[in-house]
């Protein structure tokens, strides 16, 4: 639960204003560190630092640029983070803190120990036990009210980030809204002009996803309708309009249209999604394929006439495989027995007399019994005949977009996106339901578990220094880039993995070497999250102290490696140079950071 709570405290897809900058600025401070982000990639890349500090000169707590600088906030100042290391390796405060933690109580010393954070200024600390307490009491009121987090559909939010989501999507919600009433104007029209829509092109945003894609279902089903000509003349100028538009929504929607247009409109969809970041667009497609249900039932009579009725239902999903097994019986009478002695025909003629009475008994049982097998054969056949009209849709465009072909199958593309993107995107879990009295099952084991990793000796960026990756434990503070606002943060370690000896890259840049299972991503400017194999030479790295480039990449042996899992932030700095780098999960749309395409 507590990975979930972490997890969901930031999931929100928007980003926050920085308090330093007003509203009527925030577009133009965006503007000008999107462009030194840009410059740090050219021949410009000496002023990288001289434009952002030139940014938070004007806009003081604009925390990306702060972390492009190398600076984190404590205790209301902002310091170069190794300056802040030293100070807290020396801070009395965190002796004491330590000290505090080693006498808690496991299972109920979170809340004091978040209390005494609180007042002793240590937010950090504070914040990864506050999250402890509402994993043994959820609806903590306090603990809420630290964190600013409320719970939203069973999942934990950041309330300004759920509060920026909710508005956002009023917005779009206002957006479709003017945009349905806009297309519906132009539908009316006998012909639009060529100019008309190359004007409309330039102007179309995410809130025209709604009314474009109720056009695109309605061509899907009436073709030949009166509109139909200008209906896809819209939906072309929208196409001509979404390579602009790089936000999460616009890629679901092509993924929606490139499965669910007619054949024409999700041609033109899937050749769209090919210029789009495969870590947005095969997530989105590979959650469209639907696994059919396995069934089989059985029916039988052992010599006795008792009858039993098995029926098993075998659903493998992405994260859940739903193992339902029914075994009903009508058992067979004793035979009748007392104290008198009986001749073999007289024992003969009582067997044969109870066999009768059992198979006349169990006749309505079996009648029963093929029934409900029929029934539930019929609602596999319909979800069935489902998963292979969707699945026909959806693997074409998995085939288009990846260039590979895993066949037919969803659970072996499943198992492949896992192979590929090194992260346990498919990792599904038993849940298995039965009506029988007893019997004995095995189940397939989920696949094992991957994570790509660093070698043991890598350093760890963390709140007083670095430290070994092997070394650090669950609770530890490790420095990471806020996905949503942009800034440097501390966040707690929540879990530890090791992995069998697997093979490695070492990369080597500004000096320092560094030695990673071959599908651990890194963050490299201009392109977004890349995993270590598709690393080359002259690609720019994020890290702590500025942009840096990659020298040389070259395959390595097999290493035994480690990972961690970070709360809110899912990165973690590695190195001396401070190199970002994802944790063990699944890759989120990093707001905060620029990588354009």
């Amino acid at each position: 639960m507590l990975r979930d709570c972490c997890c969901l405290l930031g999931m929100a897809l928007a980003l926050v204003l920085n308090s330093g900058v007003r509203a009527s600025d925030q577009a133009e401070i965006e503007r000008r560190y999107h462009e030194a982000i840009e410059a740090s990639l050219g021949s410009e890349s000496a002023d990288h630092e001289s434009l952002m500090r030139a940014i938070v000169a004007d806009a003081p707590d604009y925390e990306p640029a702060r972390a492009e600088l190398g600076e984190v906030r404590i205790d209301g100042r902002w310091l170069p983070v190794d300056y802040a290391q030293h100070l807290a390796s020396e801070d009395p405060r965190l002796e004491a803190y330590h000290e505090l933690s080693e006498k808690a109580d496991p299972e109920r010393g979170s809340l004091r120990l978040a209390r005494w954070c609180e007042k002793q200024g240590l937010d950090y600390e504070a914040r990864a036990h506050w999250l402890n307490v509402l994993q043994e009491r959820p609806k903590h009121p306090e603990a809420l009210k630290r964190l600013n987090a409320g719970w939203r559909d069973g999942e934990l939010w950041d309330l300004t980030l759920a509060a920026q989501a909710s508005e956002r999507a009023r917005e779009l919600q206002r957006s479709a809204n003017a945009w349905e009433k806009r297309f519906r104007q132009l539908e009316a029209r006998h012909t639009v002009r060529e100019e008309v829509l190359a004007v409309l092109s330039t102007e179309l945003d995410a809130g025209a996803i709604e009314p474009i894609e109720r056009r695109v279902e309605r061509l899907a089903a009436e073709p030949g309708a009166a509109a139909a000509e200008r209906s896809r003349q819209l939906i072309g100028a929208w196409f001509d309009a979404v390579d602009r538009l790089d936000e999460v929504e616009v890629t679901a929607s092509l993924c929606r249209t490139a499965i669910l247009g007619d054949e024409a409109i999700r041609s033109e969809a899937t050749e769209l999604l090919k210029s789009r970041p495969e870590f947005d667009t095969m997530p989105l497609l590979l959650s469209a394929l639907i696994a059919p249900i396995e069934s089989k039932a059985t029916i039988t009579r052992d010599a006795q006439g008792s009858l039993t009725y098995e029926h098993r239902l075998l659903h493998r999903d992405r994260e859940v495989h739903s193992d339902h097994r029914r075994h009903w019986t009508a058992a067979v009478n004793q035979l009748p027995s007392n104290d008198r002695l009986v001749t073999q025909a007289d024992w003969a003629a009582a067997r044969a007399r109870v066999m009768y009475d059992t198979r006349m008994s169990t006749i309505l049982p079996e009648l029963e019994f093929r029934l409900e097998s029929q029934k539930l054969e019929e609602q596999v056949a319909a979800h069935n005949k489902t998963s292979e009209e969707m699945n026909s849709r959806v693997l074409p465009v998995l085939r288009a977009i990846s260039g590979l072909d895993a066949g037919e199958d969803p659970v072996a593309w499943w198992k492949h996106w896992q192979e590929h993107s090194g992260y346990d995107r498919y990792a599904p879990q038993y849940d298995r339901s039965y009506d029988f009295d007893t019997i004995d099952y095995y189940v397939e084991a989920p696949p094992e578990r991957r994570c790509e990793c660093f070698i043991a000796g890598t350093p760890v960026w963390t709140r007083t220094g670095k430290t070994a990756i092997e070394d650090l434990e669950p609770g530890d503070l490790v420095l990471a880039r806020d996905p949503h606002v942009g800034g440097l943060v501390y966040r707690s370690v929540i879990d530890t993995t090791v992995r069998e000896p697997s093979p490695t890259v070492q990369l080597t840049a500004g000096g320092e070497t560094i030695v990673a299972t071959i599908g651990h991503p890194f963050w490299v400017i201009g392109a977004g999250w890349t995993m270590a194999k598709d690393l080359a030479a002259g690609d720019v790295l994020s890290t702590v102290k500025g942009p840096l480039e990659l020298d040389h990449v070259e395959n390595h042996a097999d290493r035994t490696a480690h990972n961690l899992v970070v709360e809110g932030a899912a990165n973690y700095y590695v190195g001396e140079a401070g190199v970002l780098v994802h944790d063990n999960t699944p890759r989120q749309p990093a707001v905060g950071l620029t990588a354009s395409r």
